[in-house]
């Protein structure tokens, strides 16, 4: 075991397991797991084994691009937002996490491989207000920002950087200048949906448009786009996660998804594929794992 402890386990951001050393983890790293257990999922488009471990740290996440399948984006404009402004502090970096959901979801354009996620004791989680980051909005004036494809396409367009968060923020500086300046050619050949985040920045007095973007894509000002959905982003600890309930009181199960993402080290278990489960079978599947662990 040691073996794999100091070699197996950090030469790569992914180990495949045996399922010897899979249940020995479990039951060495993951108490805060065993003694609350939660179903929380992951959805891929491969199958990468039955057993294995994963520690996000190890690697850089890019952002899934629109050429590579559903959801996909242009560039890494809101990712460099959410791992570098003061407001989000404390957050797991997406760019160095594993993704997930908190509770059972099928949904075929992120793939049909099914796996349930471990996390080691002592994990924080960034938590969405939605099932997807897609669907969590937050309000600049009068219009609803997303960081989808439509966010990252305007940047591009505009000719802002994604190489880094400091040449990004350079970029839109100097376009704010620029817009300050009332230059009629800015306004022509930016969208709307970058003009008025200027607008609103000049409204209210900035005139550092870095510490707008701060106050205005801070995370406690999203809401999911369902109306009954939580407020905000929030960062919280497994035992806050395990208590997001699963089942109603029927024994029916809750759709209350929330994409979550953390960068704890984590075992991932194959549940199976999605195109011939249900959400029950998902559910009854996790069950049985949760009784063979313990």
């Amino acid at each position: 075991m040691k073996k794999i402890q100091y070699f197996k386990l950090f030469e790569s951001r992914t180990a495949k397991l045996s399922e010897e050393e899979f249940y020995k983890l479990v039951k060495e790293r993951c108490s805060d797991f065993l003694s609350s257990p939660k179903l929380l999922q992951r959805i891929k488009g491969t199958y990468d084994g039955d057993f294995s471990y994963i520690n996000p740290k190890l690697s850089f996440r890019n952002p899934l691009m629109k050429d590579e399948g559903a959801g996909g984006v242009f560039s890494s404009h809101h990712t460099l937002l959410m791992d570098n402004l003061p407001s989000w502090n404390g957050f797991p970096k997406r760019t160095q996490s594993l993704i997930g959901s908190t509770t059972i979801a099928i949904d075929p354009s992120f793939g049909d491989h099914y796996y349930f996620i471990i996390p080691y004791n002592g994990a924080k989680f960034s938590v969405a207000p939605d099932a997807d980051l897609w669907s969590s909005s937050c309000k600049i004036g009068e219009i609803d920002y997303q960081f989808d494809d439509y966010f990252s396409e305007v940047f591009l367009q505009a000719g802002v950087s994604d190489t880094s968060y400091d040449s990004m923020m350079k970029n839109l500086q100097e376009l704010y200048i620029i817009f300050l300046e009332d230059n009629d050619q800015l306004k022509h050949d930016t969208s709307g949906y970058l003009l008025n985040i200027f607008e609103v920045a000049q409204e209210n007095g900035y005139d550092d448009i870095k510490i707008a973007f701060n106050e205005f894509f801070n995370p406690k000002r999203f809401r999911g786009l369902n109306p009954r959905s939580a407020t905000g982003f929030v960062l919280m600890n497994y035992s806050e996660l395990s208590s997001i309930p699963e089942l109603a009181q029927d024994g029916s199960i809750i759709s209350n998804n929330k994409e979550f993402w953390t960068d704890s080290e984590c075992l991932i278990i194959y549940c199976g594929r999605g195109n011939s489960m249900s959400k029950r079978e998902i559910y009854k599947k996790f069950k049985y794992i949760i009784q063979d662990l313990t």
